[in-house]
Parts: C-alpha cells; sequence; structure tokens
C-alpha cells in the first residue's frame, strides 16, 4: 500500500501488518519517526487507503471496508460485506468509489459516522485492477478488455 501523508504524520499498512502512524520530527541530532498509534485489527491487502480530513477509508485484509479515525487509529465503522482484497478505494465530492478486481463498483457516503452504501453496480465481466476516474458525473473504468463510461445520477 502506498503511505498517507497528512503533515508530519506518515499512516502505513501491509497485510497482516496493522495500519500504523508514525509522526516525523527534527530534532538536534537530524529527524526521528515517533509512533502515533497502531491498530492491528485492520490492514489492507492490495490496495492504497485514501485520507478525507481525519478519515482513512479503505479495503482491509479480511475484505471489508472501513474507516479509521487518523489521530487515534481506532475504526469509526467497518462494512459488514465481502468484497476482494485488491481493490481501489477514490473520494469524489461527497461519496467514495470502491473497485474491487470482481469489477462490482460500490458507492458509499463519505463519512465517519456509519457505513452507508448509496449504490453497488457491475461494471466488468473481467477483473479491474486500476483506480475509477471520476470527472464530472462520469465515472470511467478500465478492465483487461476495454475503458467503459458510467453516467452518474
Amino acid at each position: 500500500a502506498t503511505p498517507v501523508v497528512s503533515g508530519q504524520t506518515i499512516i502505513y499498512s501491509a497485510q497482516n501488518r496493522g495500519v500504523n502512524a508514525i509522526r516525523i520530527e527534527k530534532t538536534e541530532d537530524g529527524y526521528v519517526a515517533n509512533p502515533l498509534w497502531t491498530n492491528e485489527d485492520l490492514s489492507t491487502a492490495f490496495n492504497s487507503p485514501v485520507l478525507v480530513g481525519d478519515h482513512l477509508f479503505g479495503i482491509s485484509y479480511r475484505t471489508n471496508l472501513y474507516c479509521l479515525d487518523v489521530q487515534t487509529g481506532k475504526p469509526l465503522w467497518i462494512d459488514e460485506a465481502t468484497h476482494e482484497r485488491f481493490g481501489t478505494v477514490v473520494a469524489a465530492g461527497s461519496a467514495l468509489f470502491a473497485l474491487p478486481s470482481n469489477g462490482v463498483l460500490t458507492a458509499y457516503e463519505l463519512s465517519g459516522d456509519g457505513y452507508r452504501q448509496l449504490g453497488q453496480y457491475k461494471v466488468s465481466d473481467s477483473p479491474t485492477y486500476s483506480y475509477p476516474v471520476v470527472s464530472g458525473s462520469r465515472i470511467y473504468v478500465q478492465d483487461q478488455n476495454a475503458i467503459t463510461a458510467w453516467g452518474v445520477e
């Protein structure tokens, strides 16, 4: 997973290694990484989480969508649906879009208050391994065979 940077804080994760946060601070001798928190119950598998404000959204290695408080590392919610380990999460406006490799795009509310699914759509019959691109009222999805455009209302 690609680390997420917020100011002096770096949040990183890997399969079976939890989600971790460190703060980089300058000292007289250089720089030091001070641990802030670790959440061993959640890890990413084959995806990078996205940071929106004080919330980190991702897909766990257990295949659930989740939201963490980046100040404490505590989960604010974990959905109960099963997705895929490989997938992407994209924030766009007031929504998040998760696209696992099975080609089922899930739109959900950008909120730390609880998981609320807005819709779920089968956008590909072949595996998807790239991020969906959200532009205006369209979502572009690339699978192994083509790029398709989907309208959002």
